[in-house]
């Protein structure tokens, strides 16, 4: 049982959906049966047209720290800055329609807030129909999981992050660089936070040809400059130089340019060879067929 004192803090959920209809019940779900009671469930439906927002409408009547709306604007980052411009929460967790929180999570994730802590976060577990890509840990080293899963915030943390650039196609980038460099404390358990589901419609685009994983990458990776215009006279030096190398990185990426990655100064060996593989259709293919040993780092 989760003690008064800690959960006298309101958690706000915010979950962007579109055309979810066959996972959103298993969804929500995982949050009706959170250990942690006090939360509020904000779920934007982004313009669904299969039984997505029926169904939601049917969980609502269940719940009512369910709350739904319909999306004033269009894409999943629009959908979340809505989210949270109605949110109530003193800490804020993302989450998506089609994965699945193991019932201690907020639970988990709560107990860690306190004594300055900015952000508390835990590691991630993939499940999939497709093996290649089920059972894997993210990170599988002892270290924080910063993706937009995982990782729950206190409202003043979360009011540096919102609102999140529209023109990104999602959060994940956007909020770990913000953790990167403004987080003063960040705390973390080794216990499996978030369940995340890979399957074919998958926003980071699983499986996809070449041409259109790369351009997915590319989309992500605005945020790199983005979040550098924004913070750019604010920044420390660490923190400048690598985004540079992230931007760098990138163009030489889009470029196929695969020898100048390769020694490229300033950027970690496992970001090169990240980039290396989606740089070329002939790396993405050697990628694809060993995702399940190169995912997790």
């Amino acid at each position: 049982m989760v003690s008064k004192d800690i959960e006298e803090n309101r958690v706000s959920i915010i979950i962007p959906v579109r055309n979810v209809e066959d996972y959103v019940e298993e969804a929500v779900k995982s949050l009706f049966s959170q250990t942690y009671k006090n939360i509020e469930i904000i779920i934007i439906n982004d313009h669904s047209v299969d039984r997505t927002r029926s169904l939601l409408d049917g969980l609502a009547k269940l719940d009512s720290r369910l709350k739904v709306y319909d999306a004033i604007g269009k894409g999943k980052v629009a959908a979340f800055n809505q989210g949270w411009s109605v949110c109530s929460g003193e800490y804020i967790f993302l989450f998506a329609g089609d994965d699945v929180l193991p019932n201690n999570s907020i639970e988990n994730r709560c107990l860690l807030f306190g004594d300055g802590v900015d952000v508390a976060t835990g590691k991630i577990k993939s499940f999939s129909n497709n093996k290649k890509y089920d059972g894997i840990v993210y990170p599988k080293k002892n270290a924080p999981n910063l993706s937009g899963g995982a990782a729950g915030f206190t409202r003043e943390f979360a009011n540096k992050i919102f609102p999140i650039p529209e023109l990104l196609p999602n959060e994940d980038v956007w909020t770990s660089l913000h953790i990167r460099a403004f987080a003063k404390k960040i705390n973390w358990t080794n216990d499996i936070i978030l369940n995340y589901r890979i399957h074919e419609n998958n926003s980071m685009g699983f499986g996809v040809a070449f041409d259109k994983k790369s351009e997915i990458i590319g989309s992500r990776n605005k945020a790199y400059k983005l979040f550098l215009e924004k913070y750019k006279n604010v920044l420390d030096l660490e923190n400048l130089n690598y985004l540079d190398g992230k931007i760098k990185a990138e163009g030489l990426r889009k470029e196929g340019r695969i020898w100048s990655l390769l020694f490229l100064g300033g950027v970690s060996l496992k970001d090169r060879l990240a980039n290396i593989s989606f740089s070329s259709e002939l790396t993405y293919k050697v990628r694809v067929v060993l995702e399940k040993y190169l995912s997790g780092r």
